[in-house]
């Protein structure tokens, strides 16, 4: 069901349920020392998570333009486009500032921790701090600037340089949607996806010289907008398709398709364990996809419980609980481990602060922005 403004009410409530995904799967200090544990196989892996926030952001947008074209600028400019992106992570800028600046300590103890003097921490992170505000982080390609300082902001960075990017791209799906070439490129998008994230993979792995990592087949938006493309293309096919009222079959269908994302999600590191698989990529992405579509025109049980009004609420919050968890695991994890033996006792306490500071401030946020 739609609410006031639009929003399908089921897929809301999912965002909570896909970033603890992505909350859980950060707990690296859970995982194995000398050999991989429980965590590592299976906890481990929040790829479906991601993809699924990046295919909804092109969902949702496109989705909106179908009903109201009026809202997106008629006229492309790079004035324009800057307007338009920042309107649309307008929201979480603040809070996003917030935890950039909260996380430069624990960002300078960590490179002065792993043997790099103190000057060469401070120039560094400093350099962070100047590309922090300008949301361009992640087209950089490099690891260091694109997870400098809060380790996520690369999401809300790409997430940003794709809605500049989104007028144009919904003039190229507009021609799609009109010439009825829809699934034709929603398997070409696929393909490329494949193709490019193998192609990234590869450049990762080779030489860089001063030391320096690549960040291209994860969070740059050079990937990720053959995953929003996606997503518009979906929303396109949706725009079109009638609800499944039955509830028994729609429930089914939504059971079904929950339990093959979240088998790709507890078995993908399981069996790919170690590898850059592109056929674990590819479901992953698959099923990003179908949680989207099926809970786009499905009308069963289970979407009647996450339209419930706590539900949606929860999922209202998880970019709160996405930009805030990071930083408290990152402060707590330099403070705590570089100090004391890891123990189930310890990690039992980390994850408990983790989840209560986080909690803490995204009820603060969530105040503060109502």
């Amino acid at each position: 069901m739609k609410n006031s403004s639009g929003k399908i009410e089921s897929l809301t409530s999912l965002r909570f349920f896909m970033c603890m995904i992505v909350v859980i799967a950060h707990m690296e200090f859970l995982g194995g020392e000398s050999a991989p544990n429980f965590f590592n196989y299976y906890l481990q892996n929040a790829a479906v998570a991601v993809d699924f926030f990046f295919v909804l952001s092109g969902f949702g947008l496109t989705l909106g333009c179908i009903r109201n074209p009026e809202k997106l600028p008629q006229k492309y400019s790079l004035g324009k486009a800057v307007g338009y992106g920042f309107g649309r992570v307008s929201k979480l800028y603040k809070v996003y500032l917030v935890t950039m600046l909260c996380a430069i300590p624990a960002d300078l103890l960590e490179k002065v921790f792993r043997g790099q003097s103190v000057l060469a921490a401070t120039v560094k992170t400093g350099v962070n701090i100047l590309i922090a505000p300008t949301l361009l982080q992640s087209a950089s390609g490099l690891l260091a600037v694109s997870h400098g300082l809060n380790g996520v902001a690369w999401f809300l960075s790409c997430l940003f340089i794709l809605y500049m990017l989104f007028p144009l791209l919904e003039k190229l799906n507009k021609i799609i949607r009109e010439k009825d070439f829809v699934l034709y490129a929603m398997a070409i998008t696929f393909g490329l996806a494949c193709v490019v994230h193998r192609g990234f993979a590869a450049l990762e792995n080779s030489f860089m010289p001063g030391g320096l990592t690549l960040d291209l087949s994860h969070g740059s938006p050079y990937m990720r907008v053959f995953h929003l493309f996606l997503g518009m293309l979906i929303a396109d096919v949706v725009s079109k398709q009638s609800e499944i009222t039955d509830k028994v079959k729609a429930t089914i269908l939504e059971g079904a398709t929950l339990l093959f994302a979240l088998l790709a999600t507890v078995l993908g590191n399981r069996i790919f364990y170690g590898e850059l698989s592109e056929i674990k990529n590819a479901i992953y992405l698959v099923a990003s996809g179908l949680v989207i579509y099926v809970f786009a025109i499905s009308r069963g049980y289970i979407t009647l419980a996450l339209e419930n009004e706590v539900m949606v609420s929860f999922g209202n919050l998880a970019m709160y609980i996405f930009l805030i968890h990071y930083v408290v695991r990152q402060t707590l994890g330099i403070i705590l481990y570089e100090f004391l033996e890891p123990s189930l006792v310890l990690n039992t306490v980390v994850v408990v602060l983790i989840l209560v500071i986080t909690g803490a401030g995204t009820w603060w946020c969530s105040k503060k922005n109502t």
